[in-house]
């Protein structure tokens, strides 16, 4: 029955409601305070915004709005933040690529130093299955 009394609280509030849930409504209101408090504030709230005042624009807001639009642009302003941010984020993008090519050319030097001397490696006796200790034996 609750489920039914809340589905019919706006009907009840804008007064298009049938005799009969009218009084089903009006004998739960009077047997639950809580309910009734509900319907109060539902009434508070339609009237307060019944009685807000209407905001309008100005005539030619449309086109002052759409000349800003059209005027400005995103990737070429004259403000400085956002010309100094992008920039900054350019720098570090370029760094980063640059950064990455010299790892990989340092990489690739390494590599061919490791061809190009044979290294002995030899394993530790007294290693355990944790700890594998390799020597490197650079006199040969």
């Amino acid at each position: 029955m609750d489920k039914n009394i809340e589905q019919l609280i706006s009907s009840y509030i804008e007064g298009e409601i049938s005799k009969k849930d009218r009084i089903i409504i009006e004998d739960y209101i009077k047997n639950n305070p809580e309910f009734s408090s509900k319907i109060d504030n539902i009434k508070n709230i339609i009237s307060l915004l019944n009685n807000t005042p209407i905001m309008s624009t100005s005539d030619n807001f449309l086109s002052k709005l759409d000349a800003k639009i059209n005027n400005s642009s995103y990737w070429f302003t004259t403000n400085l933040k956002t010309t100094f941010g992008f920039s900054f984020m350019l720098v570090i993008v370029a760094l980063f690529i640059f950064n990455n090519d010299n790892n990989n050319e340092l990489k690739n030097k390494n590599s061919n130093l490791e061809n190009k001397y044979d290294v002995a490696v030899e394993q530790d006796t007294l290693s355990t299955s944790k700890f594998n200790i390799k020597a490197v034996d650079y006199n040969e």
